[in-house]
């Protein structure tokens, strides 16, 4: 696939009911940069004896899948998606008409939850990926900029789709530098009573390696 202008991009997201089976996006996050998504192809040449010594007999397709990265700004509501998918498992608690999500990492059981991932790109092809994952996720807070973010994403399957038509999530609110507060503490719950940290800007990096585990199984 060729590459198009952030602009031109936007991703859905939506969390699969069943494991594997797409589901229609529920939420659609602009790029910032030119994105691509590209399906991977990995071959193993076929080594045999023969008469004469070895000979290369062609070679076979031992793996399949999708990987792509998006950059994006940070919202309060989309953002959710990429998280739960990251860490595995959320808890909401609604308050007073609004509602706060916890994200954590989720330690039993070594599948977090799927989500298909819709491309949608005016005047190309759309396309969809089912089974997908955020493998991987930089957040970063500069001063000149809005907070932002470039998730990696591994999916086991593209297919052609219809023309989607995205819509922005209401109220989906953009983040700024001065929106950010940091506090270190020994647990979550001394988060609320920890004194705010003065950073200028940071940048936060988490890998998931669970999902290593299986980018080693799409076939």
């Amino acid at each position: 696939m060729a590459y198009l202008m952030g602009e031109k991009i936007q991703f859905g997201i939506g969390i699969e009911t069943v494991r594997g089976t797409a589901v229609t996006p529920a939420a659609w996050i602009p790029a910032r940069t030119p994105s691509g998504v590209v399906t991977v192809l990995e071959k193993k040449q076929i080594k045999e004896t023969k008469g004469a010594g070895i000979a290369s007999q062609g070679a076979e397709i031992t793996q399949k899948r999708v990987e792509g990265d998006l950059e994006f700004n940070v919202r309060n509501k989309t953002f959710g998606y990429i998280l739960k998918s990251l860490l595995g498992t959320t808890t909401p608690v609604t308050a007073l008409g609004a509602t706060t999500h916890t994200f954590t990492r989720q330690t039993t059981g070594p599948q977090h939850p799927s989500i298909t991932l819709g491309l949608a790109q005016p005047g190309q092809q759309a396309y969809e990926y089912a089974l997908g994952f955020v493998n991987g996720l930089e957040v970063r807070t500069p001063v000149d900029d809005l907070v932002n973010a470039t998730a990696s994403f591994l999916a086991k399957s593209e297919a052609v789709h219809a023309d989607y038509t995205p819509a922005m999530v209401v109220e989906d609110e953009i983040f700024r530098n001065s929106d950010v507060v940091i506090k270190f503490a020994a647990n979550v719950a001394g988060l609320g009573a920890a004194q705010a940290v003065g950073i200028k800007e940071f940048s936060l990096n988490i890998n998931n390696n669970g999902c290593e585990k299986v980018r080693n199984a799409i076939v």
